[in-house]
């Protein structure tokens, strides 16, 4: 008569066994990780330094503000700034040489430069020279007021780089803050 529970047959049991478990185990769905849920604040507020001009175009005249960012990355930041820098002054006595239309420029940076898209809406507008280089100049020494790390600001309209926004102003090279005194 042949046994049954030969030392070989437990141990074939057994693997038989193990691999019946590894295969449960192995067929299981992944655990959905648990995250944490942001607590924190809707909007972070940051502190920003507007730079506009006084009334007769000669010097530059500063606005501290408070803007509320959703996301809080140096883009939005940048394009917050602007969108504050094209609401106007505040202050008695300081204007805006920024066109009043509702486009935002489109900003990004890349490497510690910032490249701001002017809407192909601000080419039309009527600028003399003084009033184009101080567009420019108020737009680059309020970005370059929000990271010290960055060196320049280039400009485009409409996503294509430009000789001048009216014909005064040579946009083809960045301005730092040396071009902007």
């Amino acid at each position: 008569m042949n046994k049954v529970l030969t030392p070989v047959n437990i141990i074939c049991l057994l693997l038989l066994a193990a691999a019946g478990i590894f295969y449960y185990v192995v067929t299981l769905p992944p655990k959905v990780p648990e995250y944490e849920l942001n607590t924190g604040p809707a909007t972070v507020s940051k502190n920003v330094r507007l730079y506009f001009n006084d009334a007769a175009l000669e010097k530059y005249r500063t606005e501290e503000r408070t803007i509320e960012l959703a996301v809080d990355n140096e883009t939005t930041f940048a394009r917050t700034a602007l969108k504050a820098l094209m609401d106007g002054p505040k202050a008695e006595g300081s204007v805006s040489t920024l066109p009043k239309t509702g486009e935002v420029p489109d900003v990004f940076t890349r490497e510690g430069h910032y490249y701001v898209n002017l809407p192909a809406a601000w080419k039309n507008q009527t600028f003399g020279s003084t009033s184009e280089l101080l567009l420019v100049c108020t737009i680059t020494r309020t970005l370059l007021d929000l990271n010290p790390n960055n060196l320049d600001v280039a400009f485009m309209v409409d996503g294509k780089t430009v000789e001048s926004l009216a014909g005064h102003v040579d946009l083809r090279n960045a301005f730092n803050r040396e071009s902007c005194p």
